[in-house]
């Protein structure tokens, strides 16, 4: 794998799991009132924040030289005064390739 792979599942097909690396997570904060524009519409707003937090999430993954990255999961959280967290978060492996 060039690249960090990534799996809501709990393995990548054709890829053995060899290390695990631990929990890697990356989170966003949207507040509505900052950077709402008549133009832009929420969802376009929260999936810019769902993207920047994917991109810390394989960031941290990178930092521990992890190939992939398993059980993804994405969560949005409203946290009230006009604010919501997009967190991205899963677990940082290390994994090669099966020869079949």
């Amino acid at each position: 794998m060039d690249m960090i792979e990534m799996s809501t599942m709990d393995y990548i097909p054709g890829y053995k799991i060899t290390k695990n690396l631990g929990i890697v997570f990356g989170s966003k904060i949207l507040n509505q009132a900052l950077e709402s524009d008549d133009n832009i519409d929420i969802e376009q707003l929260l999936d810019a924040k769902r993207q920047d937090a994917m991109a810390l999430t394989v960031e941290q993954a990178m930092r521990r030289h992890a190939s992939a990255i398993i059980n993804v999961r994405f969560t949005t959280t409203n946290l009230g005064h006009n604010m919501i967290e997009c967190q991205v978060s899963g677990m940082a492996v290390k994994a090669e390739k099966i020869d079949e």
